[in-house]
C-alpha cells in the first residue's frame, strides 16, 4: 500500500522517466547521488579537478552555470542547455533514479545513519518542516524505501552504462580513489597533489568562510534577516534504536553498492 508521499513521488518519477528520454544526456557524465550524501561538494571537487589550471581553487559552492543540476532545470529546457556547451561533457549533479539515458555515471554513496541525519537536519531546517521527532521523519516521508529504490536502480542499471560507485568518505579523504574514477570516467591521469590541493580549497571551512562574507555583504540577508551559519536544530546523536531500525532497513544495499 502506498503512503500519499509514495503515490506523488511515483507519479512524478514516471513523467521524469518519461521526459528523459528525449534528453539528450548521452556524452555527459552523472553525478548522482541520494539527497545530503555530500553530491554539492563532490559535485565541485571534481568539476574544478577536470577544468583548466586557471579556474582551480575557486571556493566550495558547485560551479552550476558551467555543470548544472539536473534537478534544478524545467525538463523542457534540459536539452536546449545542453546543446549551448558543445565542448567538454559535462558533470549533470542529480538525485533521480537511473535512468537508460545515463551512460557515464559517478554514485555518490555514504553511511545511511549520517545520510538520514543530514536530510532530517536539512528539511527541519533549510524547509521548516515539523516532525514529531527523527523516526516521525523517517516514516512520513518514505525516506528509507527511497533510499533503497535509489541505489536498487543503479545496482540494476544496463550493463552497458559505465557506473561507478564513489563513497563520499573516499571523496573526502581517499585521493587515489578519486584519481582512478577520473582517469576512468574522463580520462585523465591527475597528479595526487593536484588533488589533495583542491581539496584543500573546497573544506567546508573555506565554505563558512564566503557564507559570513555573504551575510555580511549581501542585503537580502540582511533584510530578511536569515542567518546560514547556526541556523539549525541538529540532531547529531539518533537514539540506538532508530540507528538499529535505519541499519536493519539500508545496511545490506550500503554494502552492496561499497563492496570494494
Amino acid at each position: 500500500i502506498f503512503s500519499s508521499v509514495s503515490k506523488k513521488y511515483f507519479i512524478k518519477k514516471i513523467f521524469y522517466n518519461v521526459a528523459l528520454n528525449f534528453c539528450n544526456l548521452e556524452r555527459h557524465v552523472i553525478l548522482a547521488s541520494y539527497p545530503k550524501t555530500g553530491c554539492t561538494y563532490v559535485h565541485y571537487l571534481i568539476n574544478n579537478l577536470i577544468t583548466n589550471e586557471s579556474r582551480r581553487y575557486h571556493h566550495f559552492f558547485s560551479s552550476f552555470i558551467e555543470s548544472p543540476d539536473l534537478d534544478m532545470l524545467p525538463i523542457y529546457k534540459v536539452n536546449p542547455l545542453l546543446n549551448s556547451y558543445t565542448e567538454k561533457p559535462l558533470l549533470i549533479k542529480t538525485h533521480n533514479e537511473y535512468h537508460k539515458s545515463f551512460q557515464r555515471v559517478i554514485c555518490l554513496t555514504r553511511e545511511p545513519v549520517s545520510t538520514l541525519v543530514s536530510y532530517y537536519n536539512y528539511k527541519v531546517s533549510y524547509h521548516n518542516k515539523s516532525f514529531k521527532n527523527f523516526k516521525s521523519f523517517l516514516l512520513n516521508t518514505d525516506a528509507i524505501i527511497q533510499y533503497k529504490n535509489f541505489y536498487k536502480s543503479f545496482l540494476n542499471s544496463r550493463i552497458s552504462s559505465r557506473i561507478v560507485f564513489l563513497d563520499y568518505e573516499d571523496a573526502k579523504n581517499n585521493s587515489q580513489v578519486i584519481k582512478d574514477i577520473i582517469k576512468l570516467i574522463y580520462g585523465l591521469d591527475l597528479d595526487l597533489d593536484i588533488i589533495d590541493k583542491v581539496r584543500e580549497n573546497c573544506s567546508k571551512q573555506k565554505a563558512k568562510e564566503l557564507e559570513l562574507l555573504n551575510s555580511k555583504y549581501d542585503m537580502r540577508v540582511n533584510i530578511r534577516g536569515i542567518k546560514f551559519i547556526n541556523n539549525k536544530k541538529y540532531l547529531k546523536n539518533p537514539i540506538q534504536n532508530d540507528v538499529d531500525y535505519i541499519n536493519s532497513k539500508l545496511r545490506r544495499i550500503y554494502n552492496q553498492v561499497n563492496c570494494f
